[in-house]
Order: structure tokens, then C-alpha cells, then sequence
């Protein structure tokens, strides 16, 4: 027993050095700050400078994930025509960019989909009845809601080309919108990453952009080169996206950022997933509207990019502009020069009402109230060399006419000092998320089935007594064929075979794999299969690898005591004691293992009917043999490989 804890004791020790030293590299790779060692921006030194009045300053409104439902939470209906109402009166933005999902396409019991014509009609007749199309420039585009058993772009189902304003259009496609103003143009190109057919749910949630699509963006690109700003914008981040990402990131580094949404925040756990990118562009995903109805205003002054978010009826909503954010400055894009040889602090303050007092506060000091100059612009002189060296906290509290208080805090800097980056945002918006899934899964399989490979083929059928228990477990474990060959088969199943015959696009009937989708002589690369493929063997293969063992233990154990050992009644009553705790623990390990596979047949069962559900051998199948596995091992046992008559192993 001594030996058992021991082993035990030094792989947990080594397992804890190991994560500890991951935990630390990860840590110092996403959390530094990059540093810029290449060359400035060219106005960076150059005048105009950010002053006391309105000049060289403009800013757009970016929104995502709006998902108008007919069945879930109409207040989500309703407060987005307030907002495309009153809120859009109150900032007045020359654009505003909604990137993606405008609609739920939701079955009632929140996991089918289906596209909804109406949840469309109700999406225009919002912008209509609030005369959007003549009050600012608005460009929306799809997202993977929007898509959901969408066989193609043109296809009548594809509600987009008729109920948005930018399909209206024709901008179905990746595209290049410009704004002009007399101080210089800016840029804005749309990624499509959508599938192509659309998939229902669950196989619909990483981007794909290929070749045509990669291509396209490139010729995009080139035609920005002389605009004061580019800025890039998708429903996904780019770290779900699956392409050839040194194209990708060759081309999103000629734009000072990229908007998307897609991720919800994590569910409002992760409110801080913003990046800046190694490549010195910004990464920037906005909280959605959909659950935390919240959105972005983006500013440009004097070419600096800053931003503001809020969430809806908290006003004021506060953009400080001069100086910008010391975590968000991109000096490869943007003359963060301009901030040493300004003049005023510059604030913009956005409110239905008047605003009545803008307080600004530097390093804790309250320095002044800043004055109104036009429209919601806000500024306050100062004297930026008093803080030329390392990082410095501006805050600024604004207060409306109608008592509401709004308080924006920021740090910057003059001399490039950053702090550091939000570990969380970094990593998920920093990593190839689909590619992270495949290595964690190929790790999974290397730990769970190829040790029971190696140990069958390097063990005796019958172990020496002197095999600690554990050892003892895994060798009966293995040496059982049933038991050996249906854990392999779960195991690795899901790398070869296929997953789900069925309607996965519409009515179409195809066949999902782990590497994509076929469906009506298309083929659609969706890897969300990657991240379900590394659940499965977390939730499944682990525990029912582990019981099995357990069980075949127990079966051998007690076939050794009974033939070697008398014990009296007393003895045996704690003995069954034992046994009972161990039968719970063995079978609390099985609940996440049954209630995940339940789960997924009734996704998928929801998603795609009851014939996908009963072609669907990574699903359906595998939860059968799992509980024949569970009967077999408990009810049944193993064959005695025992010598009854003397005991002996």
C-alpha cells in the first residue's frame, strides 16, 4: 500500500511542477505587453495636435449578437428599438457596424435551430420604423445564427439578402466600406467567415475562410493602403476561425484593430476580451446585446483609437480620447506622438439629457472640470510633460441633467510604458482555439488508449500478486477482451468512423465527421467536432475506463479472499462497508459520463431529428455499448483467472 501512495505521490509532485511551469509560460507569453521596436507611425511628431477644439475627430457605434427571437425574451425585441431609437439620436455615430446574429434562429426548446422568416421581417421593421437607413450608415453582417440550415447565400431561405440592409445591397460576401471626411479616410473591410452550406446546431460555431474568401480580403487590403485608418470587422474572432492564419494575420496587420462578437463574453464570464496582437493590431470583442445588451462606441482623434462601452439606459457613456488608453495603443498604426504635444484633455460624453458636469481626475487629483466645446465633445487644458514618465490613471465622471453619474478610469502613458494584458481575453482571443482542441484531444488519446495498448501487449494475462492493485486493475482490465476492445473502439472511433448520418443542412441528408461535413457533394470543414471530440473523452472515456477497472478489481479481489481468507462476522461486516463506499465512488464517477451522453442524444436528436439520432454512432451507439459495458462489468463480473483449488495467481 506504502508503494502505491508513493507512485501516486510522485506523479501528482510531478504533475504539479509541470502545470506550474506551463501555468508561468503561459502567464508571461499572453499577459506581456508586446513591444514595439519598429517604425513609429509617420504623423506621430507631426501636427495637428489633439487640442480645444473639434477637429480631426470622429466616432461609430459597434454592436453585435442582437439575436431578435420570436420565442425567448421579447424585452431583448423591444429595448433594441429603443436603442436603434433613442440611443442612436443621443450618440448621432456617422456608422454603426452590427457584426453578426441578428437573429436567434432558435427552435423554442433553445436547441434545434431553424430560421425564423418573421424574426427577420421584425429585425427591418425596427430599422425601418426608426428610419435608419437615413439617419446614419449602417452596415450589418451575418453571423452563424444567421446561417443555420442555410443551404447557400441566394438560396430563399437566406433571409439576410432580403431583411438587412447590407444584403439589400448585395454585401453578402467579404467588402470594403469607406468613410470620408475633410481630414482623411477610413476603411472598414467585413470578413465572411460563414459556412457555406450553413449546418444546423451544434456544427456551426467555428469560422472558415478559404482560399477564394482569403483571396479577396487581400485585394480588399490593398485598396486601403492610403486611408488614415483600416479597421477590420467579423461576427468571429480569429482565433475561431479556421484558414491559413499566417495569410490571415499578414493581412489584419495592415488595420489598426478587429471588431467581432460571436463569444457572448464567455456568458458574461470573460468581459474583458480585448487583445493587442503580436502582430501590433488590436483584437477587440464586444459583449453582446443579446444577454448583457451591451455596446461599443469607437473613436477616432486625430487618428488615435479609443473606445467606450455601456450598457443600455447607463448614460452617460464616457469616450476619453486624449490621452488614449496605454493597454490599447498601437504606435505601428496609430501617432501616439500627438499625445506629448497636446494641449487639452479630450473627453466625449453621450447622453439623452444635458450633460451637467464632466470631473476629470489624474493619479487621484481632481484637476478641473472640463468644458463643452460641440456636440458631446468635453476638454480640459493640461500640461502633458508633468507626466512624461511610466504609467499614469486618468478618471473622468460625467453627470447628466437627469442625475445619472457615469465613471470612466483609464491608464496611460507618454513614454510607451503599458500595463499588462487581461490574461483571459488574451489567451482565448491570442490561441488557434480549433487546433488547441485537436492537440488536447490527440493528448487525450495518447494518455487513455494507447497505455492500454502498450500494457496488453507487455503483460501477462494472470499478474503476480506482488502487482500493486492499481496495476493489478488495468492488467485484468486489458487481458478482457470485451472490456479491452470496446474502450479502444470509444476511443478512437470517432478519428475514423461517422459520427451522424442525417438532415444536417435543412432537409439535406449528409454525413459529419470529425474533420467536417458532407453534404450534397459539398464539403463543409466546421471543427467543432474537435472540441466536442475532447469533451467526450474528459467526460466518457476517463470515467468508464476508470470503472471498469474498479470493477474488474473487485471481482478479482473477491475471488482471491474467498479462496485464501476466513474471516468472522465482524470482519466481514467492515469489509462490506468498504465495498459499499467503493461501489458509490466507482458510480458517482459515472454520473458526469451518462448525464453528458444524455445530453448530446438530445441535442442531436433536436438538432436533427430521429434519423440523425439513430445513425449516429459517436452518439446513440456509443451510449448503448456504455451502459452494456457498466451491466456487463457489475452484474456479471469476469471469468475466474484464479486457481480456485490453491489460491494462487
Amino acid at each position: 500500500m506504502l508503494r502505491v501512495f508513493g507512485v501516486i505521490g510522485v506523479v501528482v509532485l510531478l504533475l504539479v511542477l509541470v502545470g506550474s511551469w506551463c501555468w508561468e509560460a503561459a502567464v508571461e507569453f499572453y499577459t506581456k505587453p508586446v513591444v514595439f521596436e519598429g517604425v513609429h507611425h509617420p504623423n506621430d511628431q507631426e501636427a495637428p495636435y489633439p487640442g480645444g477644439t473639434m477637429d480631426n475627430l470622429w466616432w461609430f457605434v459597434h454592436i453585435s449578437d442582437v439575436h431578435i427571437s420570436r420565442f425567448k425574451d421579447p424585452s431583448r425585441t423591444e429595448q433594441f428599438k429603443v436603442f436603434c431609437d433613442e440611443d442612436i439620436n443621443a450618440i448621432n455615430p456617422p456608422l454603426v457596424i452590427v457584426t453578426g446574429d441578428l437573429t436567434d434562429a432558435k427552435r423554442p426548446d433553445h436547441i434545434g435551430s431553424e430560421q425564423y422568416e418573421i424574426e427577420w421581417q421584425t429585425y427591418w421593421s425596427i430599422l425601418k420604423l426608426a428610419n435608419i437607413p437615413q439617419r446614419t450608415h449602417w452596415v450589418d453582417i451575418r453571423g452563424n445564427h444567421d446561417t443555420f440550415h442555410v443551404l447557400s447565400k441566394n438560396h430563399e431561405n437566406s433571409y439576410f439578402k432580403k431583411y438587412s440592409i447590407s444584403g439589400q445591397k448585395g454585401d453578402t460576401d467579404s467588402f470594403l466600406v469607406e468613410k470620408k471626411f475633410p481630414f482623411g479616410t477610413y476603411s472598414f473591410i467585413a470578413l465572411d467567415a460563414l459556412l457555406d452550406p450553413g449546418p444546423g446546431r451544434p456544427f456551426n460555431f467555428f469560422g472558415v475562410m478559404e482560399e477564394p474568401e482569403l483571396k479577396r480580403v487581400e485585394e480588399l487590403s490593398q485598396k486601403t493602403l492610403k486611408s488614415n485608418q483600416t479597421i477590420y470587422f467579423g461576427h468571429y474572432p480569429t482565433s475561431i476561425i479556421i484558414t491559413d492564419h499566417a495569410r490571415l494575420t499578414n493581412v489584419l496587420q495592415n488595420g489598426i484593430a478587429y471588431l467581432c462578437g460571436h463569444l457572448h463574453s464567455l456568458m458574461g464570464n470573460l468581459r474583458q476580451m480585448k487583445a493587442l496582437q503580436r502582430t501590433g493590431s488590436l483584437e477587440l470583442e464586444v459583449e453582446d446585446w443579446k444577454d448583457n445588451r451591451k455596446y461599443r462606441v469607437v473613436a477616432f482623434d486625430h487618428d488615435m483609437l479609443s473606445f467606450g462601452e455601456k450598457r443600455f439606459e447607463e448614460w452617460p457613456l464616457i469616450v476619453i480620447t486624449n490621452p488614449k488608453s496605454a493597454r490599447f495603443m498601437a504606435p505601428k498604426h496609430e501617432p501616439v506622438g500627438k499625445m506629448q504635444h497636446s494641449t487639452h484633455i479630450r473627453v466625449l460624453v453621450f447622453s439623452p439629457d444635458a450633460i451637467a458636469s464632466v470631473s476629470v481626475f489624474l493619479n487621484d487629483q481632481h484637476i478641473g472640470e472640463a468644458q463643452h466645446v460641440e456636440g458631446p465633445l468635453y476638454v480640459l487644458p493640461w500640461k502633458p510633460n508633468q507626466y512624461a514618465n511610466g504609467l499614469h490613471q486618468m478618471k473622468v465622471i460625467a453627470k447628466d441633467a437627469a442625475d445619472h453619474i457615469s465613471e470612466s478610469i483609464q491608464e496611460f502613458s507618454l513614454d510607451g510604458s503599458r500595463p499588462l494584458q487581461w490574461l483571459g481575453g488574451a489567451i482565448v482571443l491570442m490561441t488557434d482555439v480549433p487546433a488547441l482542441f485537436l492537440s488536447l484531444y490527440a493528448i487525450e488519446i495518447v494518455l487513455l488508449v494507447v497505455p492500454l495498448v502498450v500494457l496488453r501487449r507487455n503483460s501477462r494475462p494472470i499478474p503476480s500478486y506482488h502487482h500493486d492493485p492499481v496495476s493489478r486493475a488495468f492488467i485484468y482490465l486489458v487481458h478482457h477482451d470485451f472490456f479491452f476492445y470496446s474502450l479502444i473502439l470509444i476511443g478512437i472511433f470517432p478519428v475514423f468512423g461517422p459520427w451522424i448520418f442525417g438532415r444536417l443542412v435543412q432537409e439535406r441528408i449528409g454525413i459529419s465527421l470529425l474533420y467536417g461535413i458532407y453534404v450534397e457533394g459539398k464539403w463543409i470543414p466546421e471543427k467543432f467536432s474537435y472540441a466536442i471530440a475532447f469533451m467526450d473523452m474528459l467526460f466518457i472515456q476517463l470515467p468508464i475506463t476508470i470503472f471498469l477497472a474498479a470493477c474488474i478489481s473487485h471481482h478479482k479481489n473477491k475471488t482471491i479472499q474467498r479462496v485464501r481468507f476466513k474471516s468472522g462476522p465482524i470482519v466481514n461486516f467492515v469489509k462490506s462497508i468498504f465495498k459499499l463506499i467503493g461501489w458509490l465512488i466507482c458510480y458517482a464517477i459515472l454520473i458526469p459520463a451518462v448525464g453528458w451522453q444524455w445530453y448530446e442524444c438530445v441535442c442531436i436528436r433536436r438538432c436533427y431529428g430521429d434519423l440523425g439520432l439513430f445513425l449516429s454512432p459517436v452518439f446513440l451507439w456509443r451510449y448503448f455499448l456504455f451502459f452494456l459495458l457498466i451491466f456487463r462489468a457489475h452484474f456479471f463480473g469476469v471469468k475466474p483467472l484464479v486457481n480456485a483449488s490453491n489460491g494462487k495467481s
